[in-house]
């Protein structure tokens, strides 16, 4: 039988993991990020800038209902 409560668990901590990764390289190495992103998307630095946050909220949202979520409701079930 497969485990999903420990297949949740480790995933929460992988991409929770993977989100404060992400967060330290658009918070710690803003200009590098930015160089890169321009020089393939052609975007203004503003755009650029509001779409990290804007995915980094949106992974957030994600982590939470898609693993967090689920991890909590199996270990008050189990």
């Amino acid at each position: 039988m497969f485990d999903w409560q420990a297949f949740l668990g480790w995933s929460v901590i992988v991409h929770f993991g993977l989100l404060l990764v992400a967060t330290l390289m658009v918070a710690g190495a803003t200009d590098w990020v930015v160089r890169v992103h321009q020089k393939m998307f052609d975007l203004p630095r503003e755009r650029l800038l509001m779409s990290y946050w804007y995915f980094l909220a949106f992974y957030k949202v994600l982590i939470w209902a898609l693993f967090l979520g689920p991890y909590v409701v199996l270990r008050w079930l189990m």
